[in-house]
């Protein structure tokens, strides 16, 4: 492959990756377990605690994404299933479960030691957690048999939890995610166990709850994760059926959009985010799974670079408005290219191949305008590769 070509493969790989959304086996974990719970620290997945084919397990494996290879850790101090987990600090805090759910351990992976923390001050399983601002969000789950709206929030510094406004809908299993302030809480199950669509936002601004557009598929047990914009809602069961499904929520429009099925239907898995890639493992259908799988979304970060071998590519100039993008360049004129928009995110809004003329204007295919926003613009032919930021100010 001549140097051109190689560095038409390297931006796609490298910065591009447009067409991603796609699914890969990686190695199993050694236990077979459901109601586990799995968080990103010192760049590797943590994976504790569950149920296994006989009895709840206190079990910690951890993945390294970078070698596809598990190890053993020192098991929690107590075994647990319905657990909930957060990082902060590269310190992985698990609380929660069926069994001794008030406990709330910290555990170090640089010495590999569990420490007992301030207790939950209300004791359940299947909690929806998350990270925002250095604190721990617990919302909802199952006191006994019985679903709530409960929110409490641990302050790592002072030790110390604090009950915040409760969610609207009382549920049980569902999963949350935060992006810019806010938090997702998605799905779950009622007190009959019906599976729900629900989907309600907290705003630690105004200390609000509101209602957001409901999931196209109502489901609990299953697993959510952020990345820039995008949560991605993957696999659960409905009541009948353990699912295949993965749902991608636009946080900035308040749109769903189907996204590549992940291959193991499951429920009560565990679920953490590295390096712009989600790893979905363990849990249950039919059976207990070792099984860990990882998605590349159709998302990436994008950062502005000059062409590889460009042959006079720096040249190009770009002008955007919501009406569309004028690339001019004298360099470019009778060039076949493929042209991509994506946004501050990297998540791909439009794209174009065409043979470019000195001044070549992108109209948006959806036919509406672009809104105000940082973009990024790739544009690859044969000879060069580069990518633009722009600023779409009206």
């Amino acid at each position: 492959m001549d140097l051109k070509r190689r560095a038409i493969v390297l931006l796609i790989l490298a910065v591009v990756l447009a067409d991603a959304d796609s699914w890969a086996t990686r190695a199993p974990m050694f236990t077979a377990r459901h109601g586990t719970t799995s968080a990103l620290a010192c760049n590797a997945i943590f994976t504790i605690g569950g149920k296994g084919s006989s009895s709840d397990v206190a079990v910690n494996e951890v993945f390294d994404p970078a070698l596809n290879s598990w190890r053993r850790r020192t098991n929690m101090p107590i075994a647990r299933n319905g657990v909930s987990s957060g990082v902060v600090n590269n310190k992985v805090y698990v609380f929660g479960g069926t069994s001794n759910g008030s406990i709330n351990y910290e555990y170090d992976p640089s010495t590999d030691t569990w420490t007992t923390k301030a207790p939950m001050p209300t004791a359940r399983y299947e909690i929806a957690s998350l990270v925002l601002n250095n604190k721990i969000y617990a919302i909802g789950g199952k006191v006994g048999g019985a679903t709530t709206t409960v929110m409490e929030i641990y302050d790592l510094l002072s030790n110390t939890w604090t009950t915040g406004p409760p969610m609207p809908t009382s549920r049980t299993a569902a999963c949350a995610a935060t992006v810019a302030g806010k938090i997702y809480v998605m799905g779950g199950y009622n007190a009959s166990l019906v599976a729900l669509n629900t989907h309600e936002v907290y705003d630690t601004l105004t200390h609000n709850w509101t209602s957001a557009a409901p999931l196209p598929t109502s489901r609990g047990g299953h697993v959510c994760a952020a990345i820039g914009s995008i949560i991605f809602v993957i696999s659960g069961y409905n009541g009948s059926t353990h699912l295949t499904v993965n749902e991608a929520y636009d946080t900035q429009n308040n749109t769903w959009q189907t996204t590549a099925s992940i291959p193991t239907p499951r429920k009560g898995a565990g679920c953490a985010v590295c390096n712009n890639k989600i790893y979905v493992t363990g849990g249950s259908n039919s059976v207990y799974l070792t099984v860990c799988e990882e998605y590349t979304p159709d998302i990436i970060g994008v950062e502005e670079r000059s062409g590889i071998d460009n042959d006079g590519a720096d040249g190009i100039g770009a002008i955007m408005t919501s009406q569309g993008i004028s690339l001019t360049s004298a360099s470019i004129a009778g060039q076949r290219s493929k042209i991509t928009l994506f946004d501050i995110t990297g998540r791909k809004v439009d794209e174009w191949e065409r043979t470019l003329t000195r001044n070549s204007p992108l109209r948006p295919n959806s036919g509406s305008g672009f809104p105000k926003g940082v973009y990024f613009l790739a544009v690859i032919n044969e000879d060069w590769n580069i990518v633009k930021k722009l600023v779409c100010f009206r």
